[in-house]
């Protein structure tokens, strides 16, 4: 009875799920003549320094589009043959994360760049529900999967057409991969989230530790491999003879214009000129901070329980895994602690970084429920019914056109 009701639980789970997500997915489109490339979010500016990248048809925003332009851009430039005369923000650093477009711009180009949005959709949340479905089965509590399912972070994310749930799901199934030994399977995911998001990298030197402690060479030389074509891959980008008279972008973006001080971002996303500004809508930042200042105490917590194992080489390899799960725990807390102001001032850009560490927090209540963890669930429980109500209700219509 067990081994039948537990996986029809999960598909259960997964259709409620969609259901739920049409709702919101109409609700999104519903103001723009319910075309979905409203989801793409393209600019006015970004579609006129393009000219034929953008389909007929489509949804533009005069006053700001989004993310989801660009990894639109890159894929059908690089399907297109016309990689080289893309102009968006900053080429270089939008191009790195090459996971998204390749993996949606091939079926794409097949079926024609009008279906791109759905395509998109289908793409990413099938890694979602896919890595849901492996995440279930690994659990000892299968319940807790369920706050990685209905993870706010990673749906919105993925309702944006932007690549931070995608990395997220490949890290998951890499991750579920490498407790069942699926060796093969670990290393595709673990790689492709690398191609996918930069800080993959960080991530799989975790893995090159761990190897290494326990002595599995074949294991820390494939991964080195692997981290090795990533890293060519983005330092020798930008000398490749095709990219030599490519554009830098209209703002290009170096790592240094990203971060700041730790916590000066947040504080100076409550300054207009020189006055504090704290309004109805900019409120919800407080409890997003609410949200990293749980994630804050979390990997302090991480960290002093990791601490006595660095000192005794041999108890670190036998509990490798609270080191990997803990490793993007910090690292979603580092990232949010440098963020420069202009992630402060966006729920979309600061709900993206906090993405990274729910699945690896849902991992650790499952081998241990304490109270930073506990609280960070409910905190995101919180927060996704709060997205659905910002979908449905808060959100207001903007000005678009046509493309043509």
């Amino acid at each position: 009875m067990r081994s039948y009701f537990e996986p029809k639980l999960a598909f259960l789970g997964i259709l409620l799920a969609c259901l739920l997500l049409s709702v919101l997915i109409f609700s999104k489109i519903q103001p723009y003549d319910s075309n979905l490339s409203a989801l793409i979010g393209i600019w006015e500016g970004f579609h006129s320094v393009n000219p034929g990248l953008v389909e007929p048809n489509s949804i533009v925003f005069p006053s700001g589009g989004y993310d989801g332009q660009f990894f639109f851009l890159i894929a059908k430039s690089l399907y297109s043959g016309c990689l080289d005369g893309l102009i968006v923000d900053s080429f270089f650093f939008r191009l790195h994360r090459i996971g998204l477009p390749v993996l949606v711009g091939l079926p794409s180009s097949l079926l024609g760049w009008d279906h791109y949005p759905a395509i998109a959709l289908f793409l990413l949340w099938f890694f979602h529900f896919l890595s849901f479905l492996l995440l279930y089965d690994n659990l000892k509590s299968k319940l807790l999967s369920f706050f990685y399912l209905f993870n706010p972070f990673t749906w919105n994310a993925n309702l944006l057409l932007v690549a931070d749930g995608l990395f997220v799901s490949f890290l998951v199934l890499s991750f579920c991969l490498y407790q069942k030994r699926n060796w093969i399977g670990f290393l595709i995911f673990l790689t492709l989230a690398m191609f996918t998001r930069e800080l993959g990298l960080i991530i799989a030197f975790s893995f090159l530790v761990v190897f290494v402690l326990q002595r599995k060479w074949v294991n820390s030389l494939s991964i080195a491999l692997s981290m090795s074509l990533f890293v060519f891959f983005f330092v020798a980008l930008p000398y490749l003879p095709l990219f030599e008279k490519t554009a830098l972008g209209t703002n290009p973006l170096h790592f240094l214009d990203m971060i700041d001080f730790p916590f000066f971002g947040f504080f100076y996303s409550f300054v207009d000129g020189a006055k504090f500004s704290l309004s109805a809508k900019g409120s919800i930042k407080l409890f997003l901070f609410l949200g990293f200042f749980i994630l804050l105490c979390l990997s302090f917590r991480s960290i002093w329980e990791l601490f006595p194992l660095f000192q005794q080489r041999n108890e670190l390899s036998a509990k490798e895994i609270e080191l990997l799960i803990a490793i993007p725990i910090l690292l979603a807390c580092f990232t949010i602690v440098i963020a420069e102001q202009g992630y402060w001032r966006s729920f979309d850009n600061l709900t993206r970084m906090f993405t990274l560490c729910l699945p690896f927090i849902v991992w650790k209540v499952d081998q241990k429920r304490e109270f930073f963890s506990l609280s960070f669930l409910i905190f995101s429980t919180i927060l996704f019914f709060f997205l659905i109500f910002r979908i449905l209700f808060i959100t207001p219509s903007k000005s678009y056109f046509l493309s043509f």
